[in-house]
């Protein structure tokens, strides 16, 4: 897939699908109090649970949104780092994300998203740790065949020489 934005935001969303389908379960086997989908209720609907399974269900569509711009994201910043290790860089950028949704909930005091127990502290973890190996795999699914030939370096260390040759006035002077 040859577009960057729709293979980022493909590749997003279904990273999200596999952290939500993490968080889901871990909030099933009440090893969570805060499943993925409830820190966005949270914030569209600025009330703690119990959601509606309506207001779940637009929840977890405008959580899967966030995913895919956050995929979207990670493709563009692709052009500026190498490609190199991208399972490792896909981790990393979902453990940055996570912390800086902790960090803003936490800054505003969001109510209802702390103070969190640990183990849903490390279920979110675990999740966002699933979403960046999945969005990396993805991502590199659906790299086209032209860019996989760059052997997972940076586009941007590959820009165009110029193909004009040099002009020398005291040479061209001598031919004349």
């Amino acid at each position: 897939m040859k577009d960057r934005l729709l293979r980022g935001c493909i590749a997003g969303a279904i990273g999200g699908i596999f952290a939500n389908m993490w968080s889901f379960f871990m909030g099933w086997m009440e090893l969570s109090t805060l499943r993925f989908v409830d820190w966005t209720a949270i914030i569209l609907y600025g009330h703690i649970a119990p959601f509606t399974l309506g207001e779940i269900a637009f929840a977890l569509l405008i959580q899967l949104g966030y995913c895919a711009g956050a995929g979207i994201i990670f493709s563009y910043l692709l052009l500026v780092i190498t490609s190199r290790n991208l399972y490792f860089r896909g981790w990393l950028f979902s453990c940055a994300t996570w912390a800086m949704v902790y960090a803003v909930t936490l800054l505003f005091k969001v109510e209802g998203t702390i103070p969190l127990p640990l183990k849903t502290v490390i279920s979110d973890f675990i999740g966002a740790s699933i979403y960046g190996v999945v969005l990396a795999q993805c991502v590199k699914a659906l790299i086209p065949n032209t860019e996989k030939s760059l052997s997972g370096r940076s586009i941007i260390n590959f820009m165009p020489e110029p193909a004009a040759k040099r002009f020398d006035k005291d040479k061209d002077d001598k031919d004349k």
